[in-house]
Order: C-alpha cells, then sequence, then structure tokens
C-alpha cells in the first residue's frame, strides 16, 4: 500500500483510557487540547527527521535545471503527523501519498523501497534523440533511517506526556 512508511507512537490502551478519562471531566475540552498539543510536540522532531532524510537522498538536479519541484522536495512536503485520541490513539508521522501530485502517490514507497516496491522503473524524457527511454532506479531508503533512533525517543516523550495529564487529572 502506497504511503505506509509510517511510525505509531503510543501506548494504545493507556491513551485510550486517558482520553477516556479526560473526556468524563468538566474541563475535558480543554486537557484533551492540552493533551493533543503535547502528543503534536513529540511528533514534530519525527516529521523534521524524516523531511531531512528525504533531501538527503541523492539527485542530480535536473528537476532544478528544467524549473520543475524535485521529487525530494515534493515528498518532503508531503510529511506529516496526525495526533488522535479518540479512534485508535497515537500519533502517528508519515509520508502522507494524498498530498504528492497526481499520479506520483506511490513514489514515496518506491523511494523507499519497502515491498512491494522494492525495484522499480521509470522513463526517461527530454533525451536529444527524442526517444524514451526507461531506466531502472535504486531505492534510497530513508524513513526507517530517519525514525529508527526518535521512535523510541517520541514514545518515551509521549509517555511522559500522557503520565503528567493522568497526574493532573487526579490532582482535580
Amino acid at each position: 500500500m502506497p504511503g505506509r512508511n509510517f511510525v505509531t507512537v503510543s501506548g494504545r490502551r493507556e491513551l485510550a483510557r486517558l482520553a477516556r478519562d479526560i473526556r468524563a471531566l468538566e474541563d475535558g475540552r480543554g486537557i484533551n487540547d492540552e493533551l493533543r498539543s503535547e502528543l503534536a510536540d513529540v511528533a514534530r522532531p519525527l516529521v523534521l527527521a524524516v523531511r531531512a532524510s528525504i533531501r538527503s537522498i541523492p539527485s542530480r538536479g535536473q528537476s532544478a535545471r528544467m524549473g520543475r519541484r524535485s521529487l525530494r522536495s515534493k515528498m518532503a512536503a508531503a510529511t506529516e503527523y496526525k495526533v488522535r485520541t479518540t479512534r485508535r490513539p497515537g500519533v502517528i508521522v508519515w509520508v502522507n501519498p494524498r498530498r504528492m501530485p497526481p499520479g506520483e502517490n506511490n513514489l514515496p514507497g518506491y523511494m523507499d523501497g519497502q515491498p512491494p516496491f522494492h525495484r522499480w522503473r521509470h522513463p526517461v524524457f527530454d533525451r536529444p534523440d527524442k526517444r524514451t527511454t526507461w531506466v531502472q532506479q535504486r531505492p534510497h531508503p530513508y524513513f526507517d533511517r530517519a525514525t529508527r533512533g526518535a521512535g523510541r525517543a517520541a514514545e518515551r516523550a509521549a509517555e511522559r506526556v500522557m503520565d503528567y495529564i493522568a497526574d493532573r487529572i487526579e490532582q482535580g
């Protein structure tokens, strides 16, 4: 499935229980907003790490010379996070294929080399002889490299946030 490169930060059961407790409170909306804001603070560094990893993929700079946006810049722009506290609670960081230009929604998966996208080929246009040739593209794994260490740190930060909010609820 395209765009399946994502990292999820959650203690799903604990976060679901915490969100349910928050909704039961009189000031639940304010506390829930604070929880979502704190979890978003956890996700932002992951998004930045993935974007930096995408931009570090080797490039010949042909798109820039032709006045087009590069695939790397499109993928970096499509990298986002979601914070959920209700259905399937957690923090998700991913390259959203719907934010890619039409016809390019599979390219983040191809570039990362995740199965079934581990090999891919594409046409090369604008050749001097006006013939379209096809080339084999080598994947450049970017997602796991960016999130490997940061994902664990984000999970610990999310646990601290949930503990902080739970303590606030218990104190009244």
